[in-house]
């Protein structure tokens, strides 16, 4: 089951209903992200090129998040495309999984 909307006619949200992987995800239609700062996203204190463009980066902001989700046992998984938008995907373990952890 797959249910999506747009927000501000340029994110969508969807969420992919499983019995084994559910999912929840973003996807935007922005700048994107270029190939070669992707691998180094969640490095803390990392900005990429778009980010020192501006200098509005800090470079915080997604190591922190990568430490929030790991410490509750989400992954998450980053594709994008520059110039065309960034997909950020977060595999939710079951109930079941965490509790044998």
């Amino acid at each position: 089951l797959i249910k999506s909307r747009f927000l501000d006619n340029c994110i969508l949200v969807f969420i992919v209903l499983s019995t084994y992987n559910p999912t929840l995800g973003l996807e935007d239609t922005g700048i994107g992200i270029r190939p070669e700062d992707l691998p180094r996203i969640f490095e803390r204190g990392f900005t990429g090129y778009n980010g020192r463009l501006d200098q509005k980066s800090t470079g915080i902001g997604l190591y922190l998040c990568r430490q929030i989700l790991t410490h509750l046992n989400i992954a998450i998984r980053v594709e994008s495309e520059e110039g065309a938008g960034t997909k950020i995907v977060l595999g939710i373990p079951l109930a079941a999984e965490r509790i044998r952890d």
